[in-house]
């Protein structure tokens, strides 16, 4: 598995493509602490005003906050606003 995921990581840097876009890994950006994106989430696992965990490629994305609500919903994008106090990456090896 991690000779797979180095393969794809140089074949995106000798293509000059976002990492992100060849590895399926989520991408996160974080707006003040009001508003909070996610690209190639793989689902919701909890929701809760004041927690939202998310699964990813590698592993969990949990959102902890005040009045957390999920503003926009697609099949692989997804915002959360709300008081946002701290983002926890939960990797699974």
């Amino acid at each position: 598995m991690a000779e797979k995921h180095k393969l794809r990581q140089s074949l995106a840097e000798a293509l000059d493509i976002p990492a992100e876009v060849a590895l399926s890994s989520a991408r996160i950006v974080i707006s003040g602490d009001s508003e909070l994106r996610v690209e190639n989430h793989k689902g919701i696992v909890e929701y809760q005003p004041g927690k939202i965990v998310l699964k990813t490629s590698t592993g969990q994305a949990e959102i902890l906050g005040e009045r957390l609500t999920l503003a926009e919903l697609k099949p692989e994008t997804l915002a959360i606003t709300g008081l946002i106090l701290s983002l926890n990456l939960l990797r699974e090896d």
